[in-house]
């Protein structure tokens, strides 16, 4: 599939932008419509074959620009040699953090905004073998304070397609830190729940308004499992988060929860 040339003179041309994260460099075109990302080509363990080959997969799966920022069109910088994509510019999304601030003590909205954001990530299992390898806050935008888009999709991850992001919440939580981040890297990068993971465990921080590090400290982890009052399904989802046993972590959307029943401790 065909990369459109950019030269550095038309790049600079464009409004640079803050928004970037630390994989690559953000542009907005002069009617606010789209956003250019032009990914960095020296992560160590990145194949930019793979990634190509990714950006071109989801150029051509049209249909999931429903619900995920994915390419518009694909671009190479001709004298870099950088490759880059556009998409939708989301200018009204807010990120899920600040939107699950903005919602909270609505425990029912909170619920099912994760439920569908739930949904979203089994749709995109099930028809197209993707992984969202770095689900977090910033890169779920609410869009209209209705649904969500996922955006920085250069990072997801198929069977034959690596990548290098792993969920910070994965970090944050896991009993096995002990481990050096390259072997944790390495066990999360390849599972194939690492995202489903990940959202329970931004869920649980929005709905017990506690910092997942928190919840993970195990004198205040048994408070919670004695005091807090929390369906027992969260607490087996834990167990599971924490052995890094994630084959197994269930879609959030398919959990019945009771989240006005949780008692707040501190």
């Amino acid at each position: 599939m065909k990369f459109n040339t950019m030269t550095k003179k038309e790049l600079k041309s464009l409004i640079t932008t803050k928004l970037g994260g630390t994989d690559g460099d953000l542009y907005l075109d002069s009617s606010l419509e789209k956003i250019l990302k032009v990914l960095y080509s020296h992560f160590i363990y990145e194949n930019m074959e793979e990634k190509k080959l990714l950006l071109e997969r989801l150029y051509r799966w049209s249909e999931l620009r429903d619900i995920a920022a994915t390419p518009i069109e694909l671009v190479q910088i001709f004298e870099t040699k950088k490759i880059g994509f556009w998409a939708k510019y989301y200018k009204n999304g807010i990120p899920l953090d600040e939107w699950t601030k903005i919602n909270k003590g609505n425990t029912k909205k909170v619920l099912e905004m994760y439920q569908k954001i739930s949904k979203i990530l089994k749709e995109l299992h099930e028809k197209y073998g993707i992984i969202v390898s770095d689900c977090n806050y910033k890169n779920i935008l609410i869009i209209d304070d209705s649904f969500p888009i996922l955006v920085d999709v250069n990072s997801f991850s198929m069977e034959d397609i690596r990548s290098n992001s792993v969920s910070r919440m994965l970090y944050d939580y896991s009993r096995k830190i002990r481990l050096n981040r390259y072997q944790q890297e390495m066990y999360l990068r390849h599972s194939k729940n690492s995202d489903k993971a990940a959202l329970w465990l931004m869920y649980l921080e929005a709905a017990l308004e506690l910092p997942v590090r928190k919840i993970h400290y195990l004198p205040f982890n048994k408070r919670l499992r004695k005091e807090g009052n929390i369906d027992s399904s969260i607490l087996e989802i834990l167990d599971l988060v924490s052995d890094y046993n994630l084959s197994d972590v269930p879609y959030l959307h398919e959990i019945d929860l009771n989240p006005k029943e949780y008692r707040k401790i501190k």
